[in-house]
């Protein structure tokens, strides 16, 4: 887990939470990196009165890459639980900048719809009666994951006057809970800081293990090589203790025999003989 794009989330989430008139988007308790978000149909479009719900999965390197964009809501526009191609999605990776944040992927979204591109993945082509019915049927439509943050936070804007009372008092209910939220996500925050620690502690010792187990190598090198000093130093000494018994079992064996030591001492007698004599 990165602190800095677990960082640059929280913010983000903070600045979703000021405006959700358009659009709703937060975390998953369980996930900070999974986001659920809720987008009203565009004004003036077979899309009008529409709440379609969905999924953005950042990566771990959030910012610098851009997010997975889902669909579960159908709408007409875009196929469900299938990536959707967009410069804003993971498909186009070389068109993303880190400037930009959940609020400008979901903008996106919604003036996308009234754009019509047949060769994009994920996207489909309907016919006007069919769109305006899916966004009918949105309207009641519920989201299949449990604990989903954003389900009922974005009620269907209805012409009558009663209604919209109704909608002004539901969304002032629904900004009381989203305001509980946040803090829960700062305790997500604090644990997934704590993770990152402990984390880091344990890299932490494993490099420490690391480098003492090489220590102990490098330790016992040294020994080896003692050791193999050692016994070479024993082996030449032993090698000349062994010529130097030869040598004196030569000159035993040669001594006890007298013919041998006739002819030495008569070998000496003669030098001694031939030497000349000087005058002192």
């Amino acid at each position: 887990m990165n602190s800095t794009s677990i960082k640059r989330i929280y913010q983000e989430v903070k600045e979703l939470l000021q405006d959700q008139t358009e659009f709703v988007a937060q975390p998953l308790p369980s996930n900070i990196y999974e986001f659920h978000f809720v987008i009203r149909g565009p004004p003036d479009s077979a899309y009008e009165g529409g709440i379609f719900h969905g999924r953005l999965v950042l990566p771990i390197d959030y910012p610098l890459n851009p997010p997975i964009i889902y669909f579960l809501t159908p709408n007409g526009r875009f196929k469900t639980n299938t990536k959707i191609c967009l410069s804003v999605s993971s498909y186009h990776k070389e068109l993303w900048k880190p400037s930009w944040s959940i609020r400008t992927v979901l903008i996106a979204l919604r003036a996308h719809f009234v754009v019509e591109e047949k060769s994009a993945i994920g996207s489909l082509v309907c016919s006007e009666n069919d769109r305006k019915r899916y966004a009918l049927r949105s309207r009641s439509w519920c989201c299949p994951f449990e604990n989903c943050p954003v389900q009922g936070l974005l009620q269907p804007e209805l012409p009558s006057e009663e209604n919209t009372n109704e909608n002004e008092n539901n969304n002032d209910n629904n900004k009381t809970n989203t305001e509980i939220k946040p803090e829960l996500i700062k305790f997500k925050i604090e644990d997934n800081t704590n993770e990152n620690k402990n984390q880091e502690n344990n890299k932490n010792e494993n490099e420490k293990e690391k480098e003492n187990e090489k220590e102990k190598e490098k330790e016992k090198e040294k020994e080896k090589k003692k050791k193999k000093k050692k016994k070479r130093t024993t082996k030449t000494k032993t090698k000349k203790k062994r010529k130097r018994k030869r040598k004196r079992k030569k000159m035993l064996m040669l001594l006890k025999k007298p013919k041998i030591i006739l002819r030495i001492t008569t070998k000496i007698i003669i030098k001694m003989i031939n030497k000349p004599i000087t005058n002192k």
